[in-house]
Formats: structure tokens, sequence, C-alpha cells
């Protein structure tokens, strides 16, 4: 609520950003509507706009994020669930559909390589590897991941299924 009244204060054009996402929330949440179609968006959506929601809107500061992760409509609803609870009608919620490329794989024909496959590879162009191979745990089992920093220094990671 601090920045929040801090936006109000300065009295300037504003709005407030969460980035709720990243690549192990965004498999979290393709696991999690597997399981359950309506669910797989930001799972403590309601927590982080309860406090806030009521007074952006009677301060015109809207707020974006990216809260829907694997179901932005499922997002949606919970939101407007909440504006219907604090009072607020006639909100207008934004959805922005259109990343997911599930159906465009077709993992029978992609090339799958070892993690000794890729460490090799990296090896002979000389390309720095931060960490790895080390067996790491996924999102739903074990991995064995190897760590490099791509051109514009962002930290990769790259692994496959740890069989024993």
């Amino acid at each position: 609520m601090p920045v929040v009244n801090t936006l109000i204060e300065w009295g300037g054009p504003s709005a407030i950003f969460f980035e709720t996402l990243g690549e192990r929330t965004v498999a979290l949440a393709q696991l999690e509507k597997r399981c359950d179609p309506q669910r797989g968006y930001e799972p403590m959506l309601e927590r982080l706009l309860e406090q806030i929601l009521k007074k952006c809107v009677e301060h015109r500061i809207p707020i974006i994020g990216n809260f829907g992760a694997a179901n932005p409509m499922g997002a949606a609803k919970v939101i407007a669930v909440l504006a219907k609870r604090l009072g607020l009608v006639d909100l207008k919620i934004g959805v922005v559909h259109g990343d997911d490329v599930r159906e465009r794989l077709n993992l029978k024909t992609n090339e799958v390589y070892e993690a000794d496959t890729v460490v090799k590879h990296l090896n002979q162009v000389n390309w720095s590897i931060i960490e790895g191979p080390v067996i790491r745990t996924g999102a739903t089992s074990k991995i064995n991941s190897v760590y490099i920093r791509d051109p514009d220094v962002n930290f990769i990671e790259i692994s496959e299924l740890w069989t024993e």
C-alpha cells in the first residue's frame, strides 16, 4: 500500500506493474492448469490486489500485470470477482492471449540433446559454463542442468530429465 499512497501523493500520471512470471512459474502454472483447467494463473493474485485495487481504481491508477500465466481468462475472472466484492462496478479488465505455443510443438520431430553432448559442444566453441552439469530439483522431477549466460548476459539453464 505504501507505493499506492506515494503515487497518489505524487499526483502525476502513474501505473503499477506486477511482474509475477519466470520460467519456473510458467511451468508450474501449466502443471496447475493441467490438473484443473480453471487454474493456472498467479496463485497469490487475490492477495496481491485485495489491499490496493479499490484505492487504485478510485485514483485512476492502472494496474498492469502478467497475472494470467497459463490462464489469462482465469486471472481476469478472479479480478472481476474481487472487484465486485469490493463494490467496484464496471471495472475494465484487459486480457492478452497468444503466447500458448503447445499446439505448435512436436516433440517427436524436435532434436533432443543429452547434457553431456551440450557440454561437449559448449566446450568446443569456447562458451563459458557457469555451472554444471549438476543435478537439481525441477518442477516435477530431478533434472540434469548446465548454466550459461547468453550474449545479452541473461542467465540460461539447459536441462534434461535425470534418469539414474
